[in-house]
């Protein structure tokens, strides 16, 4: 369970929690005690959870996501960067607008949450900010927009990390392998698919994905500027 601080509960804020690693990032932090804060631009249901509430909200929009920031209370305790558009297409039949959308909610969105949220931190190591990239980061066939935007993902984390250091704020990111999320859905791909650069051999639950943020990248308090592969193998990444 986390520890409280005081009188004051332990907050968290977790983009693209309307589904996939995102809602299961949400559901594992409030199971440890966490008031959750869920952003995302839809939400298919209620939370359910007293511990959980929703924001609408575009990632791509500074204001919108200020509001947000603002309007909690306390200090913030951690961030979890998940929301994610995933076009795939060959590079040159990449339709610029899509390049852009891509950037635009993967890595700016990303960069605009962390400027968000880093002055309302806690100053101590137990304050951090995990960014979900991908292997795509590193080169995939159809993946053009994706592997740029989560590549981009890793240096911002990186330089994130040495600039926030000081404050007491951990930045680290997460490289998942292939996970049975709703873009594997719109790909055609289960959960039984073969999924040869994953350690199993399948998509992952993003349950697991999940699990791997919560116990080695925000409960170890002594990891900052890490990127951690999950599931993947080796040659992968």
């Amino acid at each position: 369970m986390v520890e409280q601080h005081g009188s004051e509960p332990a907050i968290a804020v977790v983009t693209g929690a309307g589904s996939g690693i995102g809602a299961s990032v949400v559901t594992a932090l409030a199971n440890r005690g966490y008031l959750v804060t869920g952003l995302d631009r839809e939400f298919a249901s209620d939370a359910g959870r007293a511990e959980i509430s929703q924001a609408v909200c575009d990632v791509r929009d500074a204001a919108e996501c200020a509001a947000v920031i603002d309007g909690l209370p306390g200090h913030i305790d951690v961030l979890v960067n998940a929301a994610a558009v995933r076009p795939e297409c060959p590079l040159l039949d990449t339709d610029l607008a899509a390049w852009r959308t891509c950037l635009d909610v993967n890595l700016t969105g990303t960069f605009i949450m962390m400027r968000a949220v880093a002055s309302r931190m806690r100053k101590q190591n137990s304050s951090c900010i995990v960014n979900v990239s991908s292997a795509a980061a590193y080169g995939k066939k159809g993946l053009s927009a994706y592997g740029a935007s989560k590549a981009g993902m890793i240096s911002l984390t990186m330089t994130a990390a040495q600039e926030l250091g000081s404050m007491g704020i951990r930045v680290n990111a997460v490289l998942p392998g292939t996970t049975a999320t709703r873009m594997l859905d719109e790909v055609g791909m289960t959960i039984d698919t073969p999924s040869p650069r994953n350690l199993s051999g399948y998509p992952m639950p993003p349950d697991s994905v999940a699990e791997t943020i919560v116990s080695s990248l925000i409960e170890n308090t002594q990891v900052t500027g890490a990127i951690l592969p999950v599931g993947l193998l080796p040659a992968e990444w």
